[in-house]
Protein backbone atom coordinates (compact mmCIF):
# COMPACT_ATOMS: atom_id res chain seq x y z
CA UNK A 1 0.00 0.00 0.00
CA UNK A 2 0.99 3.57 -0.52
CA UNK A 3 0.95 6.19 2.22
CA UNK A 4 -0.06 9.80 1.59
CA UNK A 5 3.72 20.02 -0.86
CA UNK A 6 3.07 26.64 -1.77
CA UNK A 7 4.05 29.50 -0.53
CA UNK A 8 7.80 29.20 0.01
CA UNK A 9 9.01 30.78 3.21
CA UNK A 10 12.48 30.20 4.49
CA UNK A 11 13.48 31.49 7.88
CA UNK A 12 15.81 31.04 10.80
CA UNK A 13 14.07 29.79 13.92
CA UNK A 14 16.17 32.02 16.15
CA UNK A 15 16.05 35.25 14.13
CA UNK A 16 13.04 34.84 11.81
CA UNK A 17 10.80 37.76 12.74
CA UNK A 18 8.53 38.31 9.73
CA UNK A 19 4.86 37.38 10.11
CA UNK A 20 2.23 36.65 7.48
CA UNK A 21 -1.42 37.35 8.00
CA UNK A 22 -3.55 34.44 9.18
CA UNK A 23 -4.72 32.13 6.43
CA UNK A 24 -8.31 32.53 7.45
CA UNK A 25 -8.10 36.22 6.57
CA UNK A 26 -6.64 36.18 3.09
CA UNK A 27 -6.02 33.54 0.44
CA UNK A 28 -4.13 33.56 -2.85
CA UNK A 29 -6.20 33.68 -6.00
CA UNK A 30 -5.08 30.33 -7.38
CA UNK A 31 -2.96 27.31 -6.61
CA UNK A 32 -0.07 28.50 -8.76
CA UNK A 33 0.56 31.69 -6.77
CA UNK A 34 1.87 29.79 -3.80
CA UNK A 35 4.52 27.87 -5.68
CA UNK A 36 6.12 30.29 -8.10
CA UNK A 37 5.40 33.93 -7.24
CA UNK A 38 5.78 34.16 -3.47
CA UNK A 39 9.35 33.42 -2.49
CA UNK A 40 11.27 34.87 0.45
CA UNK A 41 14.98 34.95 1.29
CA UNK A 42 16.94 31.84 2.10
CA UNK A 43 17.91 31.53 5.73
CA UNK A 44 17.93 28.18 7.47
CA UNK A 45 15.80 26.54 10.10
CA UNK A 46 18.24 25.40 12.76
CA UNK A 47 16.23 22.67 14.40
CA UNK A 48 18.79 21.98 17.09
CA UNK A 49 19.44 25.63 18.01
CA UNK A 50 18.73 26.15 21.73
CA UNK A 51 15.76 28.41 22.38
CA UNK A 52 16.61 31.17 24.83
CA UNK A 53 13.40 30.48 26.75
CA UNK A 54 14.07 26.78 27.04
CA UNK A 55 15.22 25.34 30.34
CA UNK A 56 18.73 23.90 29.75
CA UNK A 57 17.74 20.81 31.71
CA UNK A 58 14.92 20.16 29.24
CA UNK A 59 17.36 18.47 26.83
CA UNK A 60 17.08 15.40 29.06
CA UNK A 61 13.26 15.38 29.09
CA UNK A 62 12.80 12.46 26.71
CA UNK A 63 15.21 10.30 28.69
CA UNK A 64 13.36 11.19 31.89
CA UNK A 65 10.09 10.21 30.26
CA UNK A 66 11.43 6.82 29.24
CA UNK A 67 12.54 6.21 32.80
CA UNK A 68 9.08 7.05 34.16
CA UNK A 69 9.84 10.61 35.30
CA UNK A 70 7.15 12.86 33.75
CA UNK A 71 8.65 16.17 34.90
CA UNK A 72 10.52 16.64 31.62
CA UNK A 73 7.52 15.94 29.42
CA UNK A 74 5.43 18.26 31.60
CA UNK A 75 7.87 21.13 31.10
CA UNK A 76 7.91 20.54 27.34
CA UNK A 77 4.12 20.24 27.09
CA UNK A 78 3.71 23.54 28.94
CA UNK A 79 6.23 25.23 26.64
CA UNK A 80 4.69 23.77 23.47
CA UNK A 81 1.17 24.69 24.53
CA UNK A 82 2.29 28.29 25.12
CA UNK A 83 3.65 28.34 21.54
CA UNK A 84 0.42 26.99 20.01
CA UNK A 85 -0.31 28.81 16.74
CA UNK A 86 -3.88 29.44 15.46
CA UNK A 87 -2.76 30.46 11.95
CA UNK A 88 -0.31 28.57 9.75
CA UNK A 89 0.33 31.85 7.92
CA UNK A 90 2.15 33.19 11.00
CA UNK A 91 5.60 32.17 9.79
CA UNK A 92 7.57 33.24 12.86
CA UNK A 93 5.20 31.29 15.12
CA UNK A 94 5.59 28.24 12.85
CA UNK A 95 9.36 28.59 13.06
CA UNK A 96 9.27 28.79 16.86
CA UNK A 97 7.20 25.61 17.08
CA UNK A 98 9.45 23.78 14.64
CA UNK A 99 12.45 24.80 16.73
CA UNK A 100 10.87 23.63 20.00
CA UNK A 101 9.74 20.32 18.52
CA UNK A 102 13.09 19.76 16.80
CA UNK A 103 14.87 20.43 20.09
CA UNK A 104 12.63 18.02 21.98
CA UNK A 105 13.07 15.19 19.49
CA UNK A 106 16.77 15.86 18.84
CA UNK A 107 16.34 16.61 15.13
CA UNK A 108 19.70 18.15 14.26
CA UNK A 109 19.44 18.53 10.48
CA UNK A 110 18.87 22.05 9.12
CA UNK A 111 16.06 22.67 6.64
CA UNK A 112 14.00 25.30 4.86
CA UNK A 113 10.24 25.63 5.30
CA UNK A 114 7.48 25.98 2.71
CA UNK A 115 3.86 26.82 3.56
CA UNK A 116 0.88 25.74 1.46
CA UNK A 117 -1.60 28.50 2.26
CA UNK A 118 -3.47 29.13 -0.98
CA UNK A 119 -6.26 26.68 -0.38
CA UNK A 120 -7.49 24.32 2.30
CA UNK A 121 -6.24 21.96 3.57
CA UNK A 122 -3.19 24.00 4.59
CA UNK A 123 0.15 22.31 5.19
CA UNK A 124 3.89 22.65 5.85
CA UNK A 125 6.79 21.18 3.89
CA UNK A 126 10.28 20.92 5.34
CA UNK A 127 13.19 20.62 2.91
CA UNK A 128 16.15 19.02 4.67
CA UNK A 129 19.79 19.12 3.63
CA UNK A 130 20.38 15.67 5.11
CA UNK A 131 18.14 12.71 5.86
CA UNK A 132 16.30 12.98 9.20
CA UNK A 133 15.13 9.94 11.14
CA UNK A 134 11.92 8.65 9.58
CA UNK A 135 10.10 7.57 12.75
CA UNK A 136 11.11 10.71 14.66
CA UNK A 137 9.80 12.91 11.84
CA UNK A 138 6.40 11.24 12.06
CA UNK A 139 6.18 12.14 15.75
CA UNK A 140 7.32 15.70 15.04
CA UNK A 141 4.68 15.96 12.28
CA UNK A 142 2.03 14.85 14.75
CA UNK A 143 2.93 17.64 17.16
CA UNK A 144 3.05 20.28 14.41
CA UNK A 145 -0.41 19.32 13.15
CA UNK A 146 -1.76 19.26 16.68
CA UNK A 147 -0.34 22.65 17.67
CA UNK A 148 -1.03 24.69 14.51
CA UNK A 149 -4.81 24.94 14.48
CA UNK A 150 -5.36 25.07 10.70
CA UNK A 151 -2.45 22.84 9.63
CA UNK A 152 -3.58 19.49 8.28
CA UNK A 153 -0.45 17.97 6.77
CA UNK A 154 3.33 17.94 7.19
CA UNK A 155 5.65 16.87 4.39
CA UNK A 156 9.40 16.58 4.26
CA UNK A 157 12.09 15.69 1.74
CA UNK A 158 15.86 15.37 1.54
CA UNK A 159 18.56 14.75 -1.12
CA UNK A 160 19.08 11.19 -2.34
CA UNK A 161 22.27 11.92 -4.27
CA UNK A 162 24.56 14.67 -5.55
CA UNK A 163 22.53 15.04 -8.78
CA UNK A 164 19.66 16.71 -6.92
CA UNK A 165 17.17 13.86 -6.75
CA UNK A 166 15.15 13.92 -3.53
CA UNK A 167 13.12 11.51 -1.41
CA UNK A 168 9.64 12.75 -0.42
CA UNK A 169 7.33 11.92 2.51
CA UNK A 170 3.94 13.21 3.65
CA UNK A 171 1.85 12.86 6.82
CA UNK A 172 -1.77 14.10 6.66
CA UNK A 173 -3.61 14.50 9.96
CA UNK A 174 -5.76 11.47 9.08
CA UNK A 175 -2.67 9.22 9.09
CA UNK A 176 -2.70 9.25 12.88
CA UNK A 177 -6.10 7.54 12.91
CA UNK A 178 -4.31 4.25 12.19
CA UNK A 179 -3.12 4.20 15.80
CA UNK A 180 -6.05 2.92 17.84
CA UNK A 181 -5.35 5.00 20.95
CA UNK A 182 -5.03 8.34 19.13
CA UNK A 183 -8.29 10.23 18.65
CA UNK A 184 -8.81 13.45 16.63
CA UNK A 185 -5.37 15.12 16.62
CA UNK A 186 -6.64 18.66 17.20
CA UNK A 187 -8.25 17.70 20.51
CA UNK A 188 -4.92 17.28 22.27
CA UNK A 189 -3.99 20.98 22.24
CA UNK A 190 -6.74 21.86 24.74
CA UNK A 191 -4.72 21.46 27.94
CA UNK A 192 -1.29 20.57 29.27
CA UNK A 193 -2.56 17.19 30.48
CA UNK A 194 -4.05 16.33 27.08
CA UNK A 195 -0.87 17.37 25.29
CA UNK A 196 1.22 15.24 27.66
CA UNK A 197 -1.06 12.32 26.81
CA UNK A 198 -0.60 12.99 23.09
CA UNK A 199 3.20 13.16 23.37
CA UNK A 200 3.18 9.79 25.10
CA UNK A 201 0.82 8.31 22.48
CA UNK A 202 3.07 9.46 19.67
CA UNK A 203 5.81 7.26 21.15
CA UNK A 204 3.92 4.21 19.85
CA UNK A 205 4.90 5.19 16.29
CA UNK A 206 7.55 2.63 15.39
CA UNK A 207 7.08 1.90 11.66
CA UNK A 208 8.94 3.50 8.79
CA UNK A 209 6.72 5.77 6.67
CA UNK A 210 6.98 4.77 2.98
CA UNK A 211 8.37 7.43 0.67
CA UNK A 212 6.29 8.87 -2.14
CA UNK A 213 6.30 6.95 -5.41
CA UNK A 214 8.93 7.91 -7.97
CA UNK A 215 7.11 7.28 -11.25
CA UNK A 216 8.49 6.94 -14.76
CA UNK A 217 5.62 8.79 -16.46
CA UNK A 218 3.33 11.72 -15.66
CA UNK A 219 0.27 9.44 -15.80
CA UNK A 220 1.79 7.06 -13.25
CA UNK A 221 2.72 9.97 -10.98
CA UNK A 222 -0.86 11.33 -11.13
CA UNK A 223 -2.20 7.89 -10.21
CA UNK A 224 0.24 7.61 -7.31
CA UNK A 225 -0.74 11.07 -6.08
CA UNK A 226 -4.42 10.11 -5.98
CA UNK A 227 -3.71 6.88 -4.12
CA UNK A 228 -1.39 8.57 -1.62
CA UNK A 229 -3.80 11.41 -0.88
CA UNK A 230 -6.80 9.15 -0.28
CA UNK A 231 -5.04 6.28 1.49
CA UNK A 232 -5.70 7.31 5.10
CA UNK A 233 -9.16 8.70 4.45
CA UNK A 234 -10.82 5.30 4.20
CA UNK A 235 -10.67 1.95 6.05
CA UNK A 236 -7.24 0.34 5.82
CA UNK A 237 -8.56 -3.23 6.26
CA UNK A 238 -9.96 -3.47 2.71
CA UNK A 239 -9.17 -6.25 0.24
CA UNK A 240 -8.05 -3.80 -2.44
CA UNK A 241 -8.07 -0.12 -3.39
CA UNK A 242 -7.83 1.68 -6.70
CA UNK A 243 -8.00 4.97 -8.55
CA UNK A 244 -9.24 6.35 -11.86
CA UNK A 245 -8.32 9.67 -13.42
CA UNK A 246 -8.72 11.71 -16.58
CA UNK A 247 -6.17 14.47 -17.20
CA UNK A 248 -7.90 17.60 -18.50
CA UNK A 249 -4.66 19.48 -19.09
CA UNK A 250 -1.34 20.47 -17.60
CA UNK A 251 0.96 23.47 -17.13
CA UNK A 252 4.67 22.82 -17.51
CA UNK A 253 7.14 24.68 -15.32
CA UNK A 254 10.90 24.37 -15.04
CA UNK A 255 10.91 21.95 -12.11
CA UNK A 256 7.28 20.84 -11.86
CA UNK A 257 4.03 20.19 -13.69
CA UNK A 258 0.57 21.31 -12.55
CA UNK A 259 -1.87 18.59 -13.63
CA UNK A 260 -5.62 19.36 -13.81
CA UNK A 261 -7.62 16.15 -13.57
CA UNK A 262 -10.90 14.46 -12.74
CA UNK A 263 -10.26 11.72 -10.20
CA UNK A 264 -11.96 8.85 -8.38
CA UNK A 265 -10.89 6.57 -5.53
CA UNK A 266 -12.39 3.35 -4.23
CA UNK A 267 -11.82 0.68 -1.59
CA UNK A 268 -13.14 -2.82 -2.17
CA UNK A 269 -14.22 -5.69 0.07
CA UNK A 270 -15.97 -9.04 -0.05
CA UNK A 271 -19.56 -8.86 1.24
CA UNK A 272 -21.77 -11.99 1.19
CA UNK A 273 -19.50 -13.56 -1.40
CA UNK A 274 -19.54 -10.50 -3.67
CA UNK A 275 -16.59 -8.23 -4.37
CA UNK A 276 -17.97 -4.69 -3.99
CA UNK A 277 -16.87 -1.08 -3.63
CA UNK A 278 -17.65 -0.24 -0.01
CA UNK A 279 -15.93 3.13 0.29
CA UNK A 280 -14.42 5.92 -1.73
CA UNK A 281 -15.66 8.91 -3.67
CA UNK A 282 -17.37 9.95 -6.88
CA UNK A 283 -15.84 12.25 -9.49
CA UNK A 284 -13.53 14.74 -7.76
CA UNK A 285 -11.69 17.48 -9.71
CA UNK A 286 -8.13 17.86 -8.46
CA UNK A 287 -4.94 19.82 -9.07
CA UNK A 288 -1.87 17.62 -8.66
CA UNK A 289 1.57 19.18 -8.40
CA UNK A 290 4.18 16.82 -9.84
CA UNK A 291 7.88 17.40 -9.28
CA UNK A 292 10.26 16.72 -12.18
CA UNK A 293 13.37 15.03 -10.83
CA UNK A 294 16.87 15.23 -12.41
CA UNK A 295 16.88 11.48 -13.12
CA UNK A 296 13.67 11.76 -15.19
CA UNK A 297 11.28 10.52 -12.49
CA UNK A 298 8.03 12.27 -11.54
CA UNK A 299 6.80 12.63 -7.94
CA UNK A 300 3.33 13.87 -6.97
CA UNK A 301 4.13 16.22 -4.10
CA UNK A 302 0.75 17.89 -3.59
CA UNK A 303 -2.90 17.01 -4.20
CA UNK A 304 -5.53 19.74 -3.99
CA UNK A 305 -9.27 19.27 -4.34
CA UNK A 306 -12.08 21.87 -4.16
CA UNK A 307 -13.73 22.89 -0.92
CA UNK A 308 -16.88 21.02 0.04
CA UNK A 309 -20.32 22.57 0.43
CA UNK A 310 -21.30 26.07 -0.58
CA UNK A 311 -17.77 27.07 -1.55
CA UNK A 312 -17.39 24.29 -4.12
CA UNK A 313 -18.02 26.29 -7.32
CA UNK A 314 -15.93 29.29 -6.23
CA UNK A 315 -13.17 26.90 -5.25
CA UNK A 316 -13.22 25.28 -8.69
CA UNK A 317 -12.88 28.69 -10.29
CA UNK A 318 -9.87 29.56 -8.13
CA UNK A 319 -8.08 26.26 -8.66
CA UNK A 320 -8.72 25.60 -12.36
CA UNK A 321 -8.29 27.63 -15.55
CA UNK A 322 -11.64 28.75 -16.98
CA UNK A 323 -11.49 26.29 -19.89
CA UNK A 324 -11.86 23.40 -17.41
CA UNK A 325 -14.73 24.81 -15.32
CA UNK A 326 -17.53 23.07 -17.20
CA UNK A 327 -15.82 19.67 -17.12
CA UNK A 328 -15.26 20.03 -13.37
CA UNK A 329 -18.70 21.36 -12.45
CA UNK A 330 -20.77 19.10 -14.73
CA UNK A 331 -18.94 15.83 -15.52
CA UNK A 332 -21.08 13.63 -17.74
CA UNK A 333 -22.04 10.02 -17.14
CA UNK A 334 -19.41 8.67 -19.54
CA UNK A 335 -16.66 10.29 -17.43
CA UNK A 336 -18.06 8.61 -14.33
CA UNK A 337 -18.05 5.22 -16.08
CA UNK A 338 -14.53 5.71 -17.45
CA UNK A 339 -13.14 6.57 -14.02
Amino acid sequence: MISRRFFKIVLCVVIGMFVLSGCGEKKSENAEDTTESSKAGEAELKLNEPNEKTDPEDTDSREQEKEGDLSGISVKARELLAARNPYIGNASADGKLIGLIGDYYGIEQSCTMELQTSHVPYGISLHFKQEPDNVTMQKAAGLLIGLIDNCYSVSWDYPMDEEGNRQYFSMPFSAFNQYEDISFVKEYAQSEEKLMEYIRLLEQIDRELPCKVRAKTLEEAAAAGILEYNHYGYPLDCEAFGEGHQILGQEEKEESVMVYALTMYGVYQFQDGNFVKNGGCGVIPAVIRIQKEPDGCFVATHFQKPEDGGGYEDSIKKLFPEKYWKACLSPNESVYEDL
